[in-house]
């Protein structure tokens, strides 16, 4: 219970620690604001028909925003362009808003046949690849700067804007016909195209599975893999394609990705580097000598350490690009 509650800084995780039949109720006296592109996530067997929020008075979801369970307002709902609800937007006294939204009703807690269903769904389910737009032919892009100590060799386009350095260009050099874009019109678009690119992915909300933590050790499967933050710090990480060539897998996670010194990523079954996509959504760090495999795309920076390769792409949103005696591999199609 609270005054009135927001969620503007972050993302929230309601975990259910395995029972399905958890309840989460939220109660206000006054308002419920959430912001642009914030988002709830379930884990551990939360469902959205057992989440219930209500609003003394007004909600307003923002947009892009992602919201699970039945908003109970006193007065009006507000759900701002491009939000999801996987619930119930329900106004007692004033008026409901919609502009571009998705409002689904959720399955009904403890109906196995509905459950069993949307398990079926998941289970054929496939992801589609993330549209890079004009980012896909930059195996390296920055917002502020591209810093660089020793021999790196970039295979693909570099690009940086609206920032304008690039610097430790030699010893780097661009190899296989790769372009260097330094704040001009190619740079500048790609800027725009990443937080389309980006905005757009982290919608992505079905069938996922909860990753948080280290990721070592383990073989995973073609899917969505979502977490508050991420690691690669003991142990390597096999993904699996399970034969499919075009099995495309999206890990998805609210703050940081950190790997750390010479740890792999192993591709089995056909696994693609172009068709693997990291959202961070603060900054990554990989650790010297690792070996990558995919398109990083960090909101903030990515630091690539000493001897690293990444056989795909590293882009940063909002600020710089560090590489240090790195190979960086623009994937093949």
């Amino acid at each position: 219970t609270a005054g009135s509650m927001e969620l503007s800084s972050g993302d929230l995780y309601l975990d259910a620690k395995g029972d399905e039949d958890a309840v989460f109720i939220f109660k206000t006296a006054t308002t419920f604001i959430s912001t642009v592109g914030r988002q709830i996530f379930l884990q551990n067997g939360t469902k959205a028909d057992n989440i219930f929020w209500v609003i003394g008075s007004s909600a307003t979801l923002g947009g892009d925003s992602v919201m699970h369970g039945t908003v109970m307002a006193d007065q009006s709902i507000t759900v701002s362009n491009g939000a999801t609800v996987n619930g119930r937007v329900l106004a007692k006294v004033a008026a409901v808003g919609l502009h571009g939204n998705a409002i689904n009703l959720p399955v009904p807690a403890g109906n196995s046949s509905r459950r069993n269903l949307d398990e079926d769904m998941c289970a054929t389910f496939k992801q589609s690849p993330i549209d890079l737009l004009s980012t896909a032919k930059f195996a390296v892009l920055a917002a502020s700067t591209v810093t660089n100590t020793g021999p790196s060799r970039i295979m693909g386009d570099l690009g940086v804007s609206p920032g304008t350095a690039v610097t430790g260009f030699p010893p780097a050099k661009l190899v296989h016909g790769g372009m260097m874009h330094a704040a001009d019109d190619a740079a500048a678009q790609a800027h725009l195209d990443l937080g389309t690119v980006m905005d757009t992915a982290n919608l992505l909300n079905e069938c996922f599975t909860d990753k948080t933590g280290n990721l070592g050790g383990m073989t995973l499967y073609p899917g969505l893999y979502t977490a508050s933050s991420m690691e690669l710090t003991s142990g390597d990480l096999t993904l699996d394609a399970k034969g499919d060539g075009d099995a495309v897998f999206i890990f998805k996670m609210a703050t940081t990705f950190v790997s750390t010194v010479g740890r792999q990523i192993f591709l089995a079954g056909g696994a693609r580097a172009d068709n693997i996509f990291w959202l961070v959504g603060s900054s990554a760090t990989l650790g010297g000598n690792s070996v990558m495999h995919g398109t990083v795309m960090a909101d903030q920076s990515i630091t690539v350490g000493g001897g690293a390769t990444v056989n795909g792409r590293v882009l940063a949103r909002v600020a710089a690009v560090g590489l240090n005696a790195n190979a960086i591999n623009l994937p093949p199609k």
